[in-house]
């Protein structure tokens, strides 16, 4: 589970095409789309293949059965899911792309987009009629010098998962700002329940406390913020990222952890919120299943994370994002695949595609209470949200590695925030002369 939404996290919701650059004479980022969206031809066989990085299992039977619909719609074209383990998926599509054999449908990663876009792989995707059913999303974290690249399939996002009992009991209000969430933990510290279950012996689920924290005050004053530290031009020391470690260690010394957060796993974490004995717990849709198995009673909430005494931006700004691109080599396959899109985006075909794939929807009108009976309040703040991808999905390799080493040598008082920055630091400067 914990490797399925990193992997999630780490990737543009996405939809992209991609030209291929072969024996023109277009310059770099150039395209052959001439921004009207034309017909595939009737008369002409086009093979299309969608490369996911789900895997095969269930997943795979989602797009397959979703294909065979369209195929029987549309009988001159021909869509074949290749399902890529998410491990090797990565190397795989990059290889596959730069020789020209690059899949007609796949995921593409924020940190490859501009440089796809440079090198005159992928076209602008203005002209899809889908857009006009994503008018209410901020699309502009796709877009590459006013073009767009990409679309969103799917939204998804981190806020806090919250006890509904345990709030009535003890008359709490849903905390809206960082103030209110300290006022709340305290009330519940007070009554002898831990606020937060937490885990730091498994340093990966730190980030879902952490990485939220950022979103405000580093990645939405500069969405290319990550881009130019990873390029050398900026350093983390010159950003606000220390504050959210600061009041990580602020909960820590409050005692609004797990009290032995350095000592229990992520399971026994969440195991002790399922069972009542921590009032919240940070995570998303991927969490519910797990908690409704352990406790098929629990009265459970939630709430948009609370990250800044800014209510109102506490609501505009998230962590999250999945991802699904599309890319056409060249001429009509192009158009087909448009149509494939197209396709999918009307409500039936995407009702399908979420209830089988459990995402939440970017298209107003669908219900997913078939993932969980909180599924629909919580697609419902999503999607009001600007949303920005994992922190370390353009970090340099070994600096998300350094920071969660950093931040579990801070829990036991080694280092300070201030330290786990320059760690950061070190360890980027470190990759940048290893390029």
């Amino acid at each position: 589970m914990k490797k399925r939404w990193a992997f999630i996290l780490s990737c543009i919701v996405a939809f992209t095409l991609m030209v291929g650059c072969a024996g023109k004479s277009e310059s770099p980022g150039a395209s052959s789309d001439d921004g009207k969206q034309t017909t595939p031809d009737p008369e002409q066989n086009y093979n299309l293949t969608l490369m996911t990085w789900q895997g095969s299992g269930a997943p795979q039977k989602v797009w397959d059965d979703l294909n065979a619909k369209f195929n029987e719609a549309h009988p001159n074209i021909t869509v074949v899911n290749e399902p890529m383990d998410s491990k090797q998926y990565s190397q795989v599509y990059k290889a596959r792309v730069v020789s020209g054999e690059g899949p007609d449908i796949m995921s593409v990663y924020p940190a490859d987009l501009e440089s796809f876009v440079q090198a005159g792989y992928i076209a602008p995707l203005d002209d899809l009629a889908a857009l006009k059913k994503l008018e209410r999303l901020n699309l502009d974290q796709y877009k590459v010098d006013g073009k767009l690249y990409a679309i969103p399939l799917a939204i998804g996002g981190t806020g806090i998962l919250f006890n509904k009992e345990i709030f009535s009991r003890l008359n709490l209000d849903v905390p809206r700002t960082w103030s209110e969430l300290i006022e709340v933990s305290e009330k519940i510290k007070e009554n002898g329940i831990v606020p937060f279950g937490m885990t730091v012996k498994d340093s990966w689920f730190t980030q879902f406390f952490i990485y939220p924290l950022t979103k405000a005050p580093v990645q939405a004053k500069d969405p290319d913020i990550y881009y130019k530290i990873a390029k050398g031009e900026m350093k983390f020391g010159d950003t606000a990222i220390s504050e959210a470690f600061e009041k990580f260690l602020l909960f820590r010394d409050k005692g609004f952890f797990s009290k032995d957060a350095l000592g229990i796993n992520f399971d026994q974490a969440k195991a002790e919120f399922a069972q009542g004995k921590s009032a919240m717990f940070v995570g998303t849709d991927w969490l519910l299943s797990d908690i409704r198995a352990i406790n098929p009673e629990f009265e459970l909430g939630f709430m948009d994370f609370p990250a800044s005494d800014d209510a109102a931006e506490n609501e505009k700004v998230g962590w999250g994002g999945y991802s699904m691109s599309l890319s056409v080599k060249s001429g009509k396959t192009k158009e087909a695949a448009k149509q494939y899109l197209d396709w999918l985006f009307t409500q039936e075909n995407y009702q399908s595609f979420v209830n089988g794939i459990k995402w939440f929807p970017v298209l107003e009108g669908i219900d997913v209470s078939s993932i969980d009976p909180l599924a629909n309040a919580m697609s419902d703040s999503f999607v009001g949200m600007t949303m920005y991808p994992s922190d370390n999905d353009v970090w340099l390799s070994g600096v998300a590695d350094t920071m969660l080493k950093s931040i579990q040598e801070a829990y036991l008082n080694q280092k300070t925030a201030t330290d786990i920055v320059k760690d950061m630091d070190e360890s980027n400067e470190r990759a940048l002369q290893a390029k």
